[in-house]
This record gives structure tokens, C-alpha cells and sequence, in this order.
């Protein structure tokens, strides 16, 4: 029981959870200046073809495709872009994991001579985010969660533009019903593939999939690779985790 603690690790560990929630808000606003500047060009797309009534069917047919097709781009960015800030929530609640098992436990029961960390530990008795709490964390759980509001903003775009689009072409160009049925599945291919997106967008970004889940498994393995450096011993491993039970709060 006679490792010590790094004090410059410790530094270095807060800072990076630091860096990540400052990475986090950084992605926000990457994804709200996507989504506007593909709003905008699918608007101009739209007033370019309304304004421009007599121009050549198949030109007409370009620009109505790529004009729907351009609501479907914030989707299909979003993906990589909410697989990347849910995996910062999850390195941050590994971090702080990590903090409270191999920093704040032994200094916070006198283990140790060291000076007190308890940041962590204390954070998440008030915290409700860290963990689900029911109906406490009614409106934190849904934090980081513009990715999912933003891309079925998009899908609803994609929808009513899919409509008008067929609409068009049938009414307007004149394109054949045979030729419409085709266009029409072609949009509802891309209405099913864009659900499944946003689900997916969903389920990698939003803060109850993936921190408040995972931090109580977290806390367990640390726990057992503290056991296994002999940092913490075994019979003191179960007092550890009741003591930073993620679950546990303060009224």
C-alpha cells in the first residue's frame, strides 16, 4: 500500500476533462454551421427552380433532386460527428472515474497522508448528469442532445421538400406517373435510411446512452484494476465502490 500518488498526473487528468467539454461545445457548433449553411443552399435550390419555371425538364430534374437530396447531408454528417462527442462523454466520465478511484477514495477516508482530492467524488453526490436519477435528470439527459434535434429537423425538411418535389415534377414538368412512382421510391429509400440515422445519432451522442450508463461499470473496473495493482485490497474493494457509488446522492 505503499504507492503514491502523481500529482502532475492528476493535473494532467483534469485538464483533459477539461479539453473534452470544451471539444464537445467546439462539435455543437461545427453541427450548427452545417445544418444552416445545407439549409441555405437547399432554399436557394428551391427559390433557383420556382424562379426559373421554363427552363429544360432534365435541368428541372437535377436541381429538384439535389435541392431534396441536400436536406439528407446534416444526416449523413452528424453520424461521425455524434460518434465523436459521445465518445468525449464517455472519456470523461472514464476520466473521472479513474480520479476517484486511484485520487479522491484513499485520500477522502485518511488512507494515505496524502492532501484531499475529492472534486469527483463530491460532484456526483449533487450531480445530475453523471448518473440517471430518475426524474431529476429529466432535463439533464437531454444534454448533447442537438445532434438528434438538428438531424430530424433535417429529416422533417427532407420530407415536406420530397413531397413538394414529386408534386412538381408531375404537375409543373410534366415527367410521367411511371417516372414519378420511381422518384417517389427513391425518396422513400432515403426516409428509411434517414431514420435509421437519426436513431443511430441518437443513441451514440445522448448523455444517458452513454455516460450515465456507463459510469457505475467505470467505477467497477477500476476498482478491480486497483485490487490488481494492490492499491486498494481486496477486503477494502466493495467498502470502495459503496463509498463512490455513482448512484449515491445528497438530498
Amino acid at each position: 500500500m505503499g504507492k503514491r500518488f502523481s500529482y502532475s498526473e492528476y493535473s494532467s487528468l483534469r485538464n483533459e476533462v477539461i479539453a473534452r467539454i470544451s471539444i464537445i461545445n467546439g462539435q455543437t457548433n461545427s453541427a450548427i454551421l452545417t445544418i444552416i449553411s445545407t439549409w441555405s443552399a437547399g432554399i436557394a435550390l428551391l427559390a433557383l427552380l420556382l424562379g426559373n419555371r421554363n427552363i429544360n425538364s432534365i435541368y428541372a430534374l437535377m436541381l429538384d433532386v439535389m435541392g431534396t437530396f441536400v436536406f439528407m447531408v446534416p444526416i449523413i454528417y452528424f453520424l461521425p460527428l455524434a460518434i465523436k462527442s459521445g465518445e468525449n462523454l464517455i472519456q470523461i466520465a472514464s476520466l473521472s472515474a479513474y480520479i476517484k478511484v486511484f485520487y479522491e477514495y484513499r485520500t477522502s477516508v485518511g488512507d494515505c497522508d496524502m492532501e484531499l482530492f475529492n472534486w469527483e467524488t463530491s460532484n456526483n453526490l449533487i450531480s445530475n448528469v453523471n448518473v440517471d436519477r430518475g426524474k431529476a435528470s429529466k432535463y439533464m439527459k437531454q444534454y448533447n442532445g442537438e445532434y438528434t434535434y438538428l438531424a430530424l429537423s433535417s429529416l422533417s425538411f427532407f420530407i415536406v421538400r420530397a413531397i413538394f418535389s414529386v408534386i412538381e415534377l408531375y404537375n409543373i414538368y410534366n415527367f410521367s406517373w411511371k417516372f414519378i412512382v420511381l422518384i417517389s421510391i427513391m425518396y422513400f429509400s432515403l426516409l428509411i435510411v434517414s431514420i435509421l440515422r437519426c436513431w443511430e445519432i441518437h443513441k451514440v451522442s445522448n448523455v444517458k446512452e452513454t455516460m450515465m450508463k456507463s459510469t457505475n461499470e467505470l467505477i467497477s473496473q477500476y476498482l478491480d484494476r486497483a485490487v490488481e495493482l494492490k492499491y486498494i485490497s481486496q477486503d477494502k474493494r466493495e467498502t470502495a465502490f459503496t463509498f463512490l457509488n455513482p448512484k449515491k446522492s445528497i438530498d
